[in-house]
């Protein structure tokens, strides 16, 4: 049977790292492709191996990567994704966007390294199983033993292996930034919040920001101004978290619509301009 593990090509790819520089993480947009593989990323696909995918929508640009499981011989294992790289900074966390879906009992696992002279100086390692039917900020906080760094590694999996088909995991515009434990200054990161449209006025896909600073039953939905719900985005409970929604603008005839984010008794809108 195919070993899933990516020995011989991983430890190429960790000669080659070396002597390349990057000013951040690389095509942390997944928006840049080879071969049915991201660019400065190793996967686990090969020609009867295929789990790593780039799909569309994403959260921002035109792609983002999904990683699924896959039946290799009745046996249902999960896909891999790893990239090592120059870097000199501290970064209090890993930052990036996701959608995920659990079909039976599985969870993503993201495991990140920062070395100095090949020494582990940070890191952090994660398991999360909550289902997220919309983009949702995942904030993977890292923790050091060492002051100074040179290099990076990030992992992402798919777990248990064997899992269940149909579990996937997507993933979109990675960056490095501030720790997300403790609880913010600003008082709007502590209550329910609409935060924006983005483009207003809409055109084309356009993408709805909101933040829970607790779990609660979300209705999410657009009206027009004779207060006909016109298209319904979110309608299920979610977390605690910021998400994004996202919406067709060319569906609707121009005008002026309502965005409104209800959650139990709460309800907050913004007005949305359609163009053509």
């Amino acid at each position: 049977m195919k070993n899933i593990f990516l020995s011989a090509s991983l430890f190429a790819f960790l000669v080659f790292s070396t002597l390349t520089s990057y000013a951040q993480i690389p095509n942390a947009d997944f928006e840049n492709w080879t071969a049915g593989n991201p660019d400065q990323w190793v996967t686990s696909n090969d020609s009867t191996f295929l789990a790593i995918f780039q799909v569309n929508p994403a959260y921002s640009g035109a792609s983002a990567l999904e990683v699924d499981m896959v039946d290799v011989n009745g046996f249902i294992l999960p896909g891999t994704l790893y990239s090592s790289f120059p870097e000199n900074s501290t970064p209090g966390a890993l930052h990036g966007w996701h959608k995920f879906n659990d079909e039976g009992g599985d969870a993503w696992q993201v495991l990140i390294g920062l070395y100095a002279n090949s020494n582990l100086n940070g890191f952090a390692f994660e398991t999360i199983s909550t289902t997220v039917s919309v983009f949702e900020e995942f904030v993977i906080d890292i923790t050091y033993t060492g002051a100074s760094v040179d290099s990076a590694t990030i992992e992402f999996t798919l777990t248990p292996a064997p899992g269940h088909l149909g579990s996937y995991l997507i993933i979109d515009d990675l960056s490095w930034g501030g720790g997300g434990s403790g609880i913010s200054d600003d008082p709007s990161a502590n209550a329910i919040t609409l935060e924006g449209v983005y483009p207003n006025p809409a055109k084309n896909m356009t993408d709805v920001i909101y933040h829970l600073p607790v779990s609660a039953d979300v209705h999410l939905a657009i009206y027009d101004l004779s207060g006909k719900e016109v298209k319904v985005l979110v309608n299920e409970n979610q977390h605690p978290g910021r998400f994004k929604a996202q919406f067709d603008a060319n569906e609707l005839p121009a005008g002026l619509y309502i965005c409104e984010l209800k959650t139990g008794d709460t309800v907050q809108t913004m007005e949305v301009t359609v163009t053509k």
